[in-house]
Formats: C-alpha cells, structure tokens, sequence
C-alpha cells in the first residue's frame, strides 16, 4: 500500500513528492531498497516529478497480527466506514495488546481528533479489554 503522499508545487514544471510504501518485511532489504530507487527514477522520468518514496516494512504473513488488524479495521468501520486505516502493528505483551495504526479521516467527518480517537478506543477495548490502541489521525 501507499500513504501519507504529499505533492508540493514549486513553479512550473517543478513538483516534488513523497510518499510511504508498505512493504513485505521478510524480504531482503537491498533488494527492496533497489526497487525503491528505481520507482524514484521511473517516477521522475516519466511524470517529471522528483520523488522520495519511505520504506514501510509490515508483518504480511502472521495470522495473529492479521486477525488483530482485521478486528481493529472492522471497529473503525462500526464508526464510519469512510475511515482508513495504514501503519499497523501490535505489541503483544503478557497482560495486554498496544495496537499502534494511523487513521485516515475524511475532512467532512467533523469529530475532533481527540474525541474520534477516544471513540475508535473504546468500541475496541469494549470487545477486547486487553487490547489499548494508539491512534495517529490523518485528515484527508
């Protein structure tokens, strides 16, 4: 996946972007950087755009932190399900769950961040005690 894009414009002909890609983490990590680096060329070559793509390595084949990001995602969709969700990961400990994730919030959804969060927490912790999230919000 990909996220967190930014384009900026800087006069004519002249745009810089970034973004994150989401990629497998069991892979080699030269070899990913490599395709990184030629993504950055291509994307220059062909659309003029001067490019800096950031590394995201995520867990693809664990089946707990898939189960425990599928919950997560269904929770934010009881909310709205206009509401996106990237970067997540979880600290599994002996008493308790840190689900870590960025949400993606449409700017028309008018809760404040704080109160969103608030929300999203409690609709999880409701059907996991052991589960505690910490939440980044994104307006898109």
């Amino acid at each position: 996946g990909v996220h967190d894009m930014m384009i900026h414009n800087y006069g004519p002909n002249k745009f810089i972007a970034s973004f994150h890609a989401e990629v497998d983490g069991a892979h080699d990590i030269y070899m990913l950087h490599d395709k990184i680096d030629n993504l950055e060329r291509q994307i220059e070559q062909e659309l003029n755009i001067a490019c800096t793509i950031h590394l995201d390595p995520i867990v693809t084949n664990d089946l707990v932190l898939q189960e425990l990001k599928a919950f997560a995602m269904q929770a934010i969709h009881k909310i709205d399900s206009r509401i996106g969700m990237h970067d997540f990961r979880a600290v599994i400990g002996n008493t308790h769950t840190n689900l870590i994730f960025d949400i993606e919030v449409p700017f028309d959804i008018n809760l404040p961040k704080d109160a969103l969060v608030e929300l999203i927490s409690k609709k999880i912790s409701d059907e996991r005690p052991d589960c505690f999230c910490v939440i980044t919000v994104d307006r898109i």
